[in-house]
């Protein structure tokens, strides 16, 4: 039998977590009642949320916001969590932390939204959604592990199946964890090579 090649798909992630059970696999993702593939679906999109929240170099995007006519920063409110990438000293005398809060970056110093005083933009990071095309093999495997494990507890509750899944979903997430440092590990390397290019370039050297 052949290998597969291709990133798993979402049906495909679906009917792995109804085998766990013995079920008959899927054709579609539309089902019309509540049944174990819906089930399925419903904790595959629950593991997804809980794992993606966390943060990953896949998943974390860099924006610098502009502040608007009312003196707010308005941020991505359908972002995981968004937090400053520089600690902001929009007063002299009174330094950051901002937060999200409502739609827009608040001050936990001023209690307030509305930043006269602050700088023309603030650049934040932002831990955002993404669909599970855009997800790396990696943490798709991840989340329908984490699933699978959820979907057997709540469906059938067998302790020696579930010892099984958690054993599959641990070494699933450390392989995420791991692909997530040699990542960042790569991004390090390659600032620290254009800074030294930079400095190289600089100072008139080859």
């Amino acid at each position: 039998m052949a290998l597969p090649t291709a990133p798993t798909t979402e049906l495909e992630a679906v009917n792995a977590i109804l085998r766990t059970i013995g079920e008959e696999p899927a054709t579609s993702l539309d089902p019309s009642a509540f049944t174990d593939q819906e089930r399925a679906k419903s904790d595959l999109a629950e593991a997804s949320r809980s794992i993606l929240q966390k943060g990953w170099w896949f998943n974390r995007e860099w924006e610098d916001i502009a502040k608007d006519g009312s003196d707010k920063y308005p941020v991505d409110t359908n972002a995981y969590s968004v937090k400053t990438v520089e600690r902001v000293f929009y007063r002299s005398t009174s330094p950051g932390p901002l937060v999200s809060r409502g739609g827009f970056l608040y001050s936990m110093t001023e209690r307030t939204n509305v930043l006269p005083d602050g700088p023309d933009e603030i650049a934040v990071e932002y831990i955002v959604p993404l669909t599970w095309e855009d997800l790396p093999q990696v943490a798709r495997e991840a989340i329908f592990r984490a699933a699978a494990r959820k979907f057997v507890k709540n469906t059938i509750g067998d302790t020696t199946l579930i010892q099984w899944e958690n054993i599959d979903e641990t070494k699933a997430y450390a392989d995420l964890v791991a692909e997530d440092l040699r990542q960042e590990r790569s991004t390090f390397l390659q600032g620290s090579q254009e800074s030294s290019a930079f400095r190289k370039a600089r100072n008139g050297c080859r």
